[in-house]
């Protein structure tokens, strides 16, 4: 607890005679009040950009996953026989 980063300056000073306010601004950026006063962490801010970057790699990881599998399906139905072969490669 004494390591964490605190704001006291709206206590008393008979409660805190040295209070601690070197977290103040932090804390004032991270906390979203809405203008009734509460604290909402379930706020969600979209971003165009980084939405059509998921769409981008969402397409492009499906396209890949079905080229994989029809590299696979294709592989599986080749049965070549290397063992019963009559010629060398050397």
């Amino acid at each position: 607890y004494m390591q964490s980063g605190k704001c006291e300056s709206n206590f008393d000073e008979d409660d805190v005679p040295y209070p601690e306010e070197g977290a103040c601004v932090y804390i004032e950026s991270v906390k979203g009040l809405q203008s009734d006063g509460i604290i909402r962490s379930d706020q969600r801010i979209s971003s165009k950009p980084a939405s059509v970057a998921i769409g981008i790699f969402a397409t492009m990881g499906a396209f890949l996953g079905g080229y994989v599998y029809y590299l696979k399906s294709k592989i599986a139905s080749s049965r070549v026989n290397l063992a019963g072969a009559s010629t060398s490669l050397a």
